[in-house]
């Protein structure tokens, strides 16, 4: 698709999500780790961090500030992966990192992905990954198909943060 026919697209999509409400849905999952916020924030404020606890990261790239876009690339292994460039939308050192990744164009599939840590008030973390969706590809598509990559991307950040070896 050339580039006016895409912007041809995005300007007839943008009223359609205006007149149509998009479905949404939201994915949540949380784990405890034995390890400080200030353990576990650096592997997360990180992009090479990343490809060291997420088992469904094949590649992230750039910064991760506010306004900044970096590059993923997703997929379970032996699958070819899916390369996003989410635009960072929030950073709460030391506790939050918020970004909008898109399938093509904004309404076909969004996702608001936020990873939180919180204390536990026992010297440990709580991991927590969120992310809301939005797009007419909820139609067709449920996104607790999700949910085991993410409890795997929980699972890998707690066996790096409490320093255990894979």
């Amino acid at each position: 698709m050339t580039t006016p026919s895409l912007l041809r697209l995005t300007g007839i999509l943008a009223p359609i999500s205006r007149i149509f409400r998009l479905p949404v849905a939201q994915l949540s999952t949380r784990i405890a780790i034995d390890a400080p916020p200030e353990t576990v924030w650096p592997l997360i404020a990180d992009p090479a961090g990343h490809l060291r606890w997420n088992p469904n990261l094949r590649r992230m790239e750039g910064r991760l500030e506010v306004g900044a876009r970096f590059v993923m690339a997703l997929g379970a292994p032996g699958a070819r992966p899916m390369t996003f460039s989410p635009r960072v939308l929030e950073r709460r050192e030391g506790r939050a990192l918020v970004w909008l990744g898109r399938l093509w164009l904004p309404g076909i599939f969004d996702g608001r992905h936020s990873l939180r840590v919180e204390p536990d008030g026992r010297g440990g973390s709580v991991f927590v990954i969120e992310e809301d969706f939005r797009g007419i590809l909820l139609w067709v598509m449920d996104v607790a198909r999700f949910r085991p990559d993410f409890e795997a991307a929980n699972a890998g950040l707690k066996r790096v943060a409490e320093g255990q070896t894979p």
